[in-house]
């Protein structure tokens, strides 16, 4: 196909988060409670219920997300769940300490004590070999 006509494939995610989503909706209970808490976490994940719907601001769809998650989390973020074990960062932080070091006014030592992070973290994060994704 060409011109406007033509498919988009979907991206692997969407065909995976479509098949987990089925499973839960045969095996919850609480379907609507546990998909909350999924949206939940992934807020907490990106580190604000906000950024869920950065994408899509205004839209329909973008409202009943942001009415679900923050019904769950509370409407400034105050239960939002904490990054993943094992990480201390989110991406909403990864984005601050990149963003600090792009503004030149802290070293990357400064910016590593003020977010609890190594020296070695904070580096990875400016050059991109971690939290790539921010850019």
């Amino acid at each position: 196909m060409t011109g406007s006509n033509q498919a988009h494939a979907e991206p692997r995610y969407t065909s995976v988060a479509t098949s987990v989503i089925t499973q839960a909706a045969r095996a919850e209970h609480d379907f609507a409670g546990w998909l909350a808490q999924v949206l939940a976490a992934a807020a907490g994940q990106l580190g604000s219920s906000d950024a869920l719907i950065e994408g899509r601001p205004g839209s329909w769809e973008a409202s009943f997300v942001d009415q679900l998650v923050k019904g769950t989390v509370g409407y400034g973020d105050d239960y939002l769940p904490g990054p993943a074990r094992g990480r201390k960062l989110t991406d909403a932080k990864a984005r601050q300490i990149r963003d600090a070091c792009d503004w030149g006014e802290m070293t990357q030592r400064q910016v590593a004590a003020e977010f609890g992070v190594s020296a070695s973290t904070v580096s990875d994060i400016v050059n991109g070999r971690t939290w790539g994704w921010l850019a």
